[in-house]
Parts: structure tokens; C-alpha cells; sequence
């Protein structure tokens, strides 16, 4: 059967793949990447297109009566003889339209806010773990007590302790001993002072140059966690079939995200500013094909490690399209050639690189230390002193009395 001269094509608007305006003569037009590919197919067969937009703007939900609503109903019903724009494929989907040979897979995730940098006076306690800070607390308070015992010199507790305190801050001690014993407790002393001395100067250092970052949920079992304990919201795009796959899961931990996701109504438009919006909230992930993100948000957000789900996509056609197998052959051609691949790559190479231009500092870690860097030491100097004068002050209180 000779294919058709004219067809109508359901769009919907999703940003970096389907963006879609109206022209002056009130027509819908297409921009994108999935434009370059319905004009491969108008070229091919040799036909015109006219676009038609849904009502409700999204791809479609199954109705009580077996129809669809959204893109897939419109394909559906025949009110248009194919349905593009990331269509994603289900078994649900395919019993109300057919689709053609798959031309990509997305790769489901969820994208959260880029770290932000921790606060500089963060540096100073950074370079060691909590552990490693109570055993070094532990150490200053029993080393004192193990040398006046062992040494037993004639030196208060007090001023042993600052000794210790200044041997790990590469200062010279005063201290008398004698013998082989004194030697080797003094010299393991010195020894374990100076590789902790040492150890803490490097990390310091390396945290004062190189900004440092808080930390992020990453996986999907953290962001199930946080959501459920109130501490996280989790959205996805409006329309798409990503709740049905958390609902459907065999996973509880997804379940349980895509329970929390309907009760809450975390729903959102795949729109830019309005995901940009959310992330900004602080708290909050979207999930959405990395694909998505990677168009529309390169280096702006972070993308979990792991992916809920890998779903195909394709040309939604009507049951009763004419010449579905010609369609077929045709899509089949072009995915085999690495047509669609080789736009997709060279739409983002030229949206990486518009975004990189429009940067003015190419060289974020690459500064000076300032006086941010420096807070945590002049505050930790300035508690010290403050405690000294106070108990200057009770001193030359209870000496009155």
C-alpha cells in the first residue's frame, strides 16, 4: 500500500527532545531532537505532517473504560496517525496502540541539587574523623597520668598535659628522664605525635585548596530512606510512567517511594524552570530518564549512582495505520545506522558546550586560600581566649572572697 502523503502527529512539550511554540499562524512547530527525526521520516516517505497537542499535555493514563487519555489516546482514537516525543513502550501501552522498532532506552534516575560547599571553618576539624578526634582527646588525657606514674617527675598534671598538647603542635618539651623506660615512653610519644602532626597538616592542607562538599543521597535505598522518614521529597515528571514502575516493583524500597510519591502528589511538568524550581528547594530529587537530565541540566545536578529501570521508546502508530510495516523497516534502518545516536550526541556536545561558554570561571578549584579558609582557626583562637578570660575573671573573683 503507497504510504500517505499527509499525517498528524501528537507532540507534547518536553524541553531538549519535543519543544514546541506557536507560530504566527496559530500552527504548532517542533524543535529538538525529535524534530531532525520526524523530518528524516517526512523526507523518506515523502509526506506532510501537522502537529496536534493533546488536551491534558501529557502522554496519556489508561482510562475506567479501556481508553487512554493524553498522547496515547489521541493515537488511540485516530485523531492522529502517530505519537512522538520520548513514547515510552509497556505491555499496558501496546494494547492500546502499536509502536514501532525501538530506536533508544532510557535509563530511569533521579537527580538531586549539586553539593554546596561546607562552611570554612568545617576545615579545621575535617582532616580526621570523629573516631580519630575522641582517641586523640583520650590520649591528651591519659598520657599525663601514665608519665607522672612512670616518670615521676616533678611537674603538675596540668603542665603535662600541655607539654603533650605542644609536642603535637611541633614544639620542643621540657621534661627530665633517665634510663632506658623514660626513653622509650618519652619516644613513642614523639614518634605517634609526629605521624599525627604530619597526617593532619597534609589533609588540612589539601581541604584549604580543593573546596570540600557536603554529601549527598546518591542511591535509590538512601533517597527511599529519607523519604520515608520525612527528611526528602521525591518527584517525577507529570504524565509519565514512572510511578507505575515504583508501585510495581519487586523491590520494597521502591514500592515504598512510589507509595509516598501518589500519597504526597509529588507531580511536576517537565518543564525546565519548574524542575529547576524543585531541585533548588534543597531536600528534594525528580526522577526522570538521565537522558533528560544530561540535555537540559548538564553540570547543573547530580544524578544517582544507580537506576530504577531501563525503558524503551518509540513511534506510538494507531492499530489501524495503514503502512505500519514500511514504518517499521524505516525505523529499523535508522537506528541500525546510528542515526538517532549520532543526533542525540551532537545535541549535546552543542548544549555541554553552550553551557561551558556562558561560564566565565573555568577554573573553580584553582584560588588562593582566604579568609573563609582560615575562620575555623581564628574562631577556634578566639573561643580559646574568651574561656581564658573568664577564668581570669573567676579567679580574681574567688580570690576576694
Amino acid at each position: 500500500m503507497k504510504f500517505p502523503k499527509f499525517l498528524k502527529a501528537a507532540v507534547i512539550n518536553l524541553e531538549g527532545v519535543c519543544d514546541l511554540n506557536v507560530n504566527a499562524e496559530g500552527k504548532l512547530e517542533i524543535d529538538g531532537s525529535e524534530k531532525v527525526f520526524l523530518e528524516l521520516l517526512s523526507y523518506a516517505f515523502q509526506f506532510n505532517y501537522e502537529l496536534v497537542q493533546p488536551s491534558d499535555k501529557n502522554w496519556g493514563q489508561p482510562q475506567g473504560d479501556g481508553n487512554w487519555s493524553g498522547l496515547i489516546g489521541m493515537v488511540q482514537r485516530g485523531e492522529a496517525d502517530i505519537g512522538l516525543c520520548s513514547v515510552l513502550i509497556s505491555e499496558e501501552r501496546q494494547k492500546a496502540v502499536s509502536f514501532t522498532q525501538e530506536y533508544d532506552i532510557k535509563w530511569m534516575v533521579f537527580a538531586t541539587r549539586l553539593p554546596r560547599k561546607l562552611p570554612g571553618f568545617m576545615n579545621i576539624v575535617l582532616p580526621f574523623s570523629l573516631n580519630v578526634w575522641l582517641c586523640i582527646l583520650i590520649l591528651l588525657i591519659v598520657m599525663p597520668f601514665l608519665w607522672k606514674f612512670s616518670l615521676k617527675p616533678d611537674t603538675h598534671f596540668r603542665t603535662l598535659f600541655m607539654f603533650l598538647l605542644a609536642s603535637l603542635m611541633k614544639q620542643s618539651i621540657n621534661i627530665k628522664y633517665q634510663g632506658f623506660k623514660e626513653c622509650s615512653i618519652i619516644g613513642s610519644w614523639f614518634a605517634a605525635a609526629t605521624m599525627i602532626c604530619f597526617s593532619y597538616s597534609v589533609v588540612l592542607l589539601s581541604f584549604l585548596t580543593l573546596p570540600v562538599k557536603e554529601n549527598i543521597i546518591r542511591t535509590l535505598p538512601e533517597l527511599s530512606k529519607a523519604v520515608s522518614k520525612g527528611t526528602y521529597k521525591c518527584y517525577i515528571l507529570q504524565g509519565t510512567m514512572a510511578l507505575d514502575y515504583l508501585q510495581n516493583s519487586k523491590l520494597d524500597y521502591l514500592r515504598e517511594l512510589g507509595k509516598a510519591i501518589e500519597n504526597n502528589k509529588w507531580w511536576v511538568e517537565p518543564k525546565r524552570e519548574n524542575i529547576e524550581k524543585v531541585i533548588e528547594e534543597g531536600q528534594t530529587a525528580v526522577i526522570a530518564n538521565a537522558a533528560f537530565f544530561l540535555d537540559l541540566f548538564q553540570n547543573e545536578v547530580a544524578l544517582s549512582e544507580d537506576y530504577i529501570v531501563g525503558m524503551r521508546t518509540g513511534l506510538a502508530m494507531n492499530n489501524n495505520f495503514c503502512c505500519k510495516n514500511a514504518l517499521n523497516k524505516k525505523m529499523r534502518q535508522i537506528v541500525g545506522a546510528g542515526f538517532y545516536q549520532e543526533w542525540m550526541e551532537s545535541l549535546r556536545f552543542y548544549s555541554r558546550f553552550k553551557s561551558n561558554a556562558s561560564k566565565l570561571d573555568s577554573y573553580e578549584n584553582m584560588r588562593r586560600i582566604g579568609m573563609i579558609d582560615m575562620l575555623g582557626a581564628f574562631l577556634l583562637l578566639g573561643i580559646g581566649y574568651a574561656i581564658s578570660i573568664i577564668i581570669l575573671f573567676c579567679e580574681i573573683i574567688m580570690g576576694k572572697f
